[in-house]
């Protein structure tokens, strides 16, 4: 484990190595965010609604929902705030071939 990766884990700073893999713009250095796509979704599934998420080919995941139901203990967040692999490679399994995502 490189020496800065041992110090984000005992800082409980996890989602830094993904934040890190992003350009950052602005005198605040948040993540800039793409979006160049000229393909609009045609149907918008929510993030609870599993078995909707392949409906279309162009189907998106909304993140619309209260915080109870996206992030629950064994949430996204937490996965990520915390490193948790095998919740990780849960949602990796879960949006495996979803191409669109609208979050706020």
């Amino acid at each position: 484990m490189k020496k800065h990766e041992n110090i984000q884990r005992l800082l409980n700073l996890n989602y830094l190595k993904y934040t890190n893999k992003t350009d950052s713009v602005g005198e605040l250095d948040l993540p800039k965010i793409n979006c160049n796509t000229t393909v609009y979704p045609d149907f918008l599934a929510l993030y609870s609604e599993t078995g909707l998420y392949k409906k279309t080919d162009k189907t998106a995941i909304c993140f619309y929902q209260y915080d109870s139901v996206f992030d629950g203990h064994n949430g996204l967040f937490n996965a990520l705030y915390f490193d948790l692999e095998d919740i990780l490679k849960d949602f990796k399994k879960r949006f495996e071939g979803v191409k669109f995502f609208i979050s706020l």
